[in-house]
């Protein structure tokens, strides 16, 4: 149960800072943005859910997204997720 545990907590801390605006990573994504690119970041936040679909339904998508994080998991579990 601590190895579950382990991947589901960095798979979701991974995923939360992913830079898609209804997310955290948007938050710290725009605070190193300049002025006129951080206004657009805000602005996209309207549409913010559109991306998160997209990570969900298209086949494949989250599975290369989350590539970095599976990795991490297996390095400090020392298990390879599925």
């Amino acid at each position: 149960m601590l190895v579950i545990g382990v991947q589901w907590n960095v798979m979701l801390c991974y995923f939360n800072l992913l830079p898609i605006p209804p997310l955290d990573g948007s938050k710290v994504a725009a605070f190193f943005l300049p002025g006129p690119l951080r206004e657009k970041m805000w602005a996209a936040q309207a549409f913010g859910v559109l991306p998160l679909l997209l990570i969900f339904l298209v086949p494949g998508v989250a599975r290369v997204l989350l590539a970095p994080a599976s990795q991490l998991v297996q390095a400090l579990t020392g298990f390879a997720l599925s």
